[in-house]
């Protein structure tokens, strides 16, 4: 039978636990600041005297965690730098966002979806059914217009890029075959584009044979770049889409978790 550990072996053991433990206070009070910061301010956010902040700091410096500069105030190193990195590059979207969407869907009792930007467009990565019978072009791996879908407005608006408005143009040249009919369709996918950024999310209203109606606001990653958009999808009867409503209450403060998530700080 193995020998038990001795009490004091015990006790170092907790307490290097603990140590570590109180140490990841201290390093985590460097995410509410945006550059260097004292020590009297550290100390004071992770609750511990100055001495014994100083001493912790002392170490994180040797292991490259912390680095001091020449007012004596302390920011990450390069070493804590490149941990965060890692931490972000191995975060998986759908799966941060699995907790939020699934508690959106609880809320609002309609289909919620999220998606991500693909080589053609808005690609559906996650669907979650409503209570509502309702056939929806949805499912995962479906590519969603740019210029005709909630999701496509959050891309057109706050993405910009090249890929997107070359999508915006192949979708334009199908949708309008004369100069009059190109002009009018991108004039009313702008007034769309305007709507979206006043006020921070998609709504797409125009289904009248199905009644199906969808909201998207945006999700964003660290780098305040858009990550994706979470959507909602239901019948124009039920789901309230106006801007006073509590499904676009829902939508957005689902939306904002889930950036949380994916690093971005407000």
């Amino acid at each position: 039978m193995p020998s038990q550990p001795k009490p004091e072996a015990r006790a170092a053991s907790a307490n290097s636990v603990l140590s570590v433990a109180t140490g990841a206070r201290l390093l985590g009070a460097f995410a509410r600041y945006d550059g260097p910061v004292t020590l009297s301010q550290l100390a004071n956010d992770a609750a511990m005297p100055l001495s014994k902040a100083h001493r912790y700091l002392a170490g994180y410096i040797n292991a490259g965690l912390v680095r001091q500069d020449a007012d004596s105030r302390y920011a990450l190193g390069t070493l804590a730098l490149e941990i965060g990195l890692a931490a972000l590059r191995q975060i998986d979207i759908v799966e941060v966002a699995t907790e939020d969407t699934l508690s959106l869907q609880r809320r609002v009792g309609q289909a919620v979806g999220l998606t991500v930007w693909s080589r053609e467009g808005p690609m559906v990565v996650r669907h979650l059914p409503g209570s509502q019978s309702i056939t929806l072009n949805a499912k995962l791996g479906v590519v969603l217009p740019v210029t005709a879908s909630a999701n496509g407005f959050v891309f057109a608006a706050f993405a910009e890029t090249p890929e997107v408005t070359r999508c915006i143009d192949i979708e334009t040249e199908r949708a309008a075959r004369t100069a009059a009919e190109r002009k009018r369709y991108l004039a009313a996918f702008h007034a769309k584009i305007a709507d979206t950024r006043a006020h921070g999310y998609g709504v797409l209203d125009g289904d009248q044979a199905a009644g199906v109606v969808c909201i998207a606001a945006p999700i964003y990653h660290y780098e305040r770049q858009l990550a994706g958009a979470v959507s909602i999808i239901g019948i124009r009867s039920i789901l309230d889409v106006s801007r006073s409503g509590k499904p676009v209450q829902f939508l957005c403060d689902a939306a904002a978790r889930i950036s949380q998530r994916l690093g971005l700080r407000t």
